[in-house]
C-alpha cells in the first residue's frame, strides 16, 4: 500500500503540471458567438477581432438607419407628404453611404 502511495506522490506534480497549463490556454474571442455576444478577447488577435467586430457593428446600425430612411421616404411618397420626404431625403445623405 505504501508503495503505491510513493507512486502516486510522483505523479501527483507531473499532473497538476498538465492540468495547470491547459487553464491557462484561452481563446482568443468566442468564435462560435455572433460578434453582437461576444464579451471576451484575449491578446492581440482578440484586440484585432474586437476592432472587427465593432466596425462590422456599426456598419450594420447604420445599415438599418439608411433602410429604415429609405422606407420613411417611400411612405412620405405615397401620402403626398412632399416636405417630409425632402426633409427625409436630406437625411439619408447624411446617414447613407453610397458606392
Amino acid at each position: 500500500m505504501r508503495a503505491m502511495f510513493q507512486g502516486w506522490r510522483k505523479l501527483a506534480p507531473i499532473i497538476l503540471l498538465l492540468v495547470g497549463c491547459g487553464s491557462q490556454i484561452t481563446e482568443t474571442y468566442q468564435a462560435d458567438r455572433t460578434p453582437e455576444y461576444r464579451d471576451s478577447y484575449n491578446g492581440i488577435a482578440g484586440v484585432i477581432q474586437w476592432q472587427k467586430d465593432q466596425s462590422g457593428l456599426v456598419s450594420k446600425e447604420q445599415g438599418d438607419k439608411c433602410e429604415q430612411i429609405k422606407t420613411l421616404i417611400v411612405q412620405a411618397q405615397l401620402t403626398n407628404n412632399h416636405d417630409l420626404a425632402e426633409q427625409l431625403s436630406i437625411e439619408s445623405r447624411r446617414v447613407c453611404i453610397y458606392e
